[in-house]
């Protein structure tokens, strides 16, 4: 009678143990989850960050040119990119003149590591001619 008690008694640790660890692996994969969409969340936090930066310095500044090699950006014509490493950032620009003045569109766009893209913003800025 006490082998049937006893046996009794580790087929139920037995069970507890296989529980724990069901719910242990349950828990380790829902924290690996928060943890890669809070880091994805913080990229894109960044990114838009970064876009509106590289935004406000176009408007700001008259020569384009001048404003996107300030902040370390190479390419010529239309087309600028930078990257540091966690983020490359690129700029695709677009003049329409008329006799009013110059209206730039700014296409820039981030994007991680991986290639793939976390923000795009569009700018767009109308600067008068001078008369």
């Amino acid at each position: 009678m006490k082998t049937n008690h006893s046996n009794a008694l580790l087929v139920e640790l037995l069970i507890v143990v296989l529980f724990f660890m069901l719910a242990s692996t349950v828990l380790i994969r829902l924290f690996g989850a928060a943890w890669n969409q809070s880091r994805q969340a913080e990229q894109k936090a960044e990114a838009v960050a970064e876009l509106q930066n590289v935004a406000d310095r176009l408007y700001a500044q008259q020569d384009m040119k001048t404003a996107l090699e300030e902040m370390g950006f190479t390419g010529e014509g239309t087309q600028w990119t930078r990257d540091d490493g966690r983020l490359n950032v690129t700029v695709v620009t677009d003049e329409q003149k008329s006799s009013f003045g110059v209206l730039q569109n700014h296409e820039i766009t981030a994007r991680d590591e991986y290639g793939e893209i976390l923000y795009s913003l569009s700018a767009s800025f109308f600067r008068e001619v001078s008369p």
